[in-house]
């Protein structure tokens, strides 16, 4: 079980790299060469970070990225829900498929319970408390 994704973690790691010059231009081919990341790859958390306001995108020449929220202002619970959705823990971690007993299951309330905690504490956690 991953909590966090590669691609969470590959925008995590982008932003901590765009937060570090707060206004500059970042284009795709200079985060994937300085994070060593695919170009496609960075291109499609770029995107998704643009649809959400995160970051913004200049086009043309000089263009590029340039972070649109304060890392303050960016928590790691939002990001994981940008590109996993929400932590949840309730899947069954003994069956793969559909239990039967998930109405009277003992372990399932436990791990709701697990994921609201964790869900609590990333929204705390902001992108500059990681870079500090």
């Amino acid at each position: 079980m991953r909590l966090i994704t590669k691609q969470t973690d590959y925008a995590i790691r982008i932003l901590g790299s765009m937060a570090g010059g707060s206004d500059a231009v970042h284009t795709t081919t200079e985060l994937a060469e300085k994070l060593k990341i695919s170009k496609p790859f960075v291109r499609a958390i770029m995107q998704k970070l643009n649809k959400e306001r995160i970051i913004f995108s200049t086009k043309g020449k000089g263009g590029g990225f340039r972070m649109a929220t304060e890392p303050d202002q960016i928590s790691i619970v939002s990001l994981i829900n940008i590109f996993q959705g929400p932590v949840k823990l309730d899947d069954c971690l003994i069956r793969k498929s559909v239990c039967p007993e998930v109405k009277t299951c003992p372990l399932k309330k436990k791990l709701q319970d697990i994921g609201c905690y964790i869900n609590e504490e990333f929204k705390d956690l902001t992108l500059d408390k990681i870079l500090k």
